[in-house]
């Protein structure tokens, strides 16, 4: 939550490109703690929206937060909606899940004729901070330590616009790099701890071996990023966005 504007800045713009006036019942997959749910409310406030996590912590804070809508627990790869939706929306979510081409060919058989899937994924092969920690991870002093079980996947655009085209109507897939002003490296840090970074950090064996660990990586960002003339960092952050019409 400490970077809930940065991440939510994505989810408004993805927003901004559906092309429906009026919805009747959308799913938000992958909704967190209800940031990008609410978004969706605010602007069709008539709609029934269904926010589906895996994560009973994420789910209770959103049922917290926004008790208005409905909360369901599931896989994301495997959620079904109960109805035909208007809206399947996906914020920063499905490159937890494996097997993109068929996930999107079923959510995209799931809608309503005029139905839009409108998803945005962090781009992992453009993404020049994370290529960083990856080369630490993979250097002698830290390639020993298990692998992290998760894995994230994330393909590329023409892959995307093959996938949507094939199954909807029509299909636009773009790619925006948002320069994120950070206060200083330890933050480029503190953003992938809690993403991709968690599933490595959890291997390490204790607090002060991950300490270690995010106190070289930050010593590598202040090498790569040098800092602004205000003394804040430029954190450099691909996204790939797809919205689709059934």
């Amino acid at each position: 939550m400490r970077f809930e504007a940065y991440r939510t800045r994505a989810a408004r713009d993805l927003l901004a490109h559906i092309p429906l006036d009026d919805v009747e019942y959308a799913v938000d997959l992958g909704c967190g703690p209800g940031n990008s749910t609410v978004l969706l409310a605010e602007r069709w406030p008539k709609a029934r929206i269904v926010g589906v996590d895996n994560s009973t912590s994420m789910l209770d804070r959103a049922s917290r937060t926004y008790p208005q809508f409905k909360w369901t627990k599931a896989d994301l790869a495997q959620f079904q909606p109960d109805t035909t939706p208007d809206l399947i929306f996906a914020n920063a979510s499905l490159q937890w899940a494996q097997d993109h081409a068929r996930l999107l060919q079923r959510l995209g058989a799931s809608l309503r004729k005029g139905g839009v899937l409108a998803f945005q994924v962090p781009y992992l092969k453009q993404q020049p901070v994370a290529e960083v920690y990856l080369r630490l991870i993979n250097s002698d002093r830290w390639r020993h330590y298990p692998p992290p079980d998760e894995r994230l996947t994330v393909e590329d655009p023409g892959f995307y616009y093959d996938i949507l085209a094939g199954c909807c109507k029509e299909a636009e897939v773009w790619e925006t790099v948002y320069y994120h002003s950070l206060e200083n490296h330890r933050a480029m840090v503190a953003w992938y701890q809690c993403t991709g970074l968690r599933p490595f950090l959890a291997n390490l064996p204790d607090d002060e071996t991950r300490t270690e660990f995010m106190e070289e990586l930050a010593g590598l960002y202040e090498q790569q990023f040098p800092p602004q003339i205000d003394g804040r960092v430029l954190f450099p952050f691909h996204r790939l966005f797809a919205v689709a019409v059934r």
